[in-house]
């Protein structure tokens, strides 16, 4: 039995919220991209197909029907205007960072959240007062994506054969994007150690 995912559709809500999508090569095969790098690719099914993807990600209904129609097996990006995305690692010790930081600090705010195919996830955030910095790795397993990044969101295909999908009721349609906690910003904006 076959699930079907709804490309499309997915990819015209971020549109509807004025959030730019940006397709991205795919899985073409356990452990392999389809970019021209194959199995070689060091980020398979999680890099853009157009070399000026920042410039050409759009939220226009008629361009995205056409990026769906040529790459059906695209994997789903957007660009994180607007928004800011906390991503845990669950290969780097991301799940374990973010135990702790909750542990010390309380749990983060109910915000649109995503479970990536590897077994972290991400956190839709509204974007922060200030001068904040992407920031990766600023603890073990822990990044911080803001201002023109990409994030990969559901339904995406990861190398694991899982696909992303939103956390159950957690998703844009369940609950709007909360800001991110003060002592949170204070962490990412430090550095790599808080």
């Amino acid at each position: 039995m076959s699930i079907e995912y709804d490309l499309l559709g997915e990819a015209l809500k971020f549109a509807k919220r004025k959030q730019r999508v940006i397709p991205n090569h795919w899985v073409a095969a356990p452990n392999t991209c389809s970019c021209y790098r194959g199995a070689q690719c060091d980020a398979i099914g999680k890099h853009p197909i157009m070399n000026e993807w920042q410039r050409c990600a759009s939220s226009d209904e008629s361009i995205i029907k056409g990026w769906v129609e040529q790459w059906p097996k695209m994997n789903l990006g957007v660009l994180t205007v607007g928004f800011a995305v906390f991503d845990y690692d669950f290969k780097n010790g991301g799940n374990d960072s973010l135990r702790e930081l909750e542990l010390k600090y309380g749990p983060l705010p109910a915000t649109p959240s995503v479970l990536s195919g590897g077994g972290g996830g991400h956190k839709h955030f509204q974007m922060p007062d200030g001068d904040i910095k992407i920031n990766k790795g600023f603890l073990p397993g822990l990044d911080f994506l803001v201002h023109n990044s990409q994030v990969i969101v559901p339904p995406s295909l990861h190398r694991s054969g899982k696909r992303y999908a939103w956390e159950i009721d957690y998703s844009y349609d369940d609950v709007p994007l909360a800001p991110m906690p003060s002592w949170l910003i204070e962490i990412i904006s430090k550095g790599k150690k808080p």
